[in-house]
């Protein structure tokens, strides 16, 4: 283990004069602090961050199908009001990365490019199977989570999940 310096003002001092302390460094390398944040931390941070998503796209949906919208209808709904909510999230939390309308925009076509997926499991599931809403969204959200982190990755930070683990 090495040793690292330290600056630290102290209080006692009149003039305030920043002294140097040298102390024991972390066992834990920055290199691996590094990719535990990257292959642990982040992906817990985006399963939270789609986990509040999809709640509220859910919520969207079944509130609108509810209110008798039709569930093609409300699944536009929740895609223009989840997905710069997600954005923001996303951001700020999962990726610690700066807002930007061009990274908006990347990320927004991102989602909406999973939107004709999400329309057509709608479409399967309630018109040609006949299942209800309240449980055709929940699956078909669950569908789209996986697209929804790639697209969110790429977008937001530029880099795939693939380059980030070699």
């Amino acid at each position: 283990m090495g040793t690292v310096d330290r600056r630290v003002f102290r209080r006692h001092d009149p003039e305030n004069v920043c002294q140097v302390i040298t102390e024991r460094a972390s066992p834990i390398s920055p290199q691996k602090l590094i990719i535990w944040k990257v292959r642990l931390v982040r992906p817990l941070r985006y399963l939270f961050v789609g986990a509040a998503c999809a709640a509220l796209n859910n919520i969207i949906i079944i509130g609108a199908n509810w209110f008798g919208y039709h569930y093609a209808l409300s699944t536009i709904a929740a895609l223009l009001l989840v997905t710069p909510f997600g954005f923001w999230l996303h951001s700020r939390f999962t990726f610690d990365a700066a807002l930007s309308w061009r990274s908006l925009g990347t990320f927004f076509l991102g989602v909406a490019a999973g939107f004709p997926l999400s329309l057509s499991v709608m479409a399967v599931l309630c018109s040609a199977l006949h299942v209800k809403v309240i449980f055709a969204a929940p699956l078909t959200t669950g569908i789209l989570f996986a697209w929804n982190y790639v697209s969110a990755r790429l977008a937001i930070t530029g880099v795939s999940s693939f380059q980030s683990l070699g």
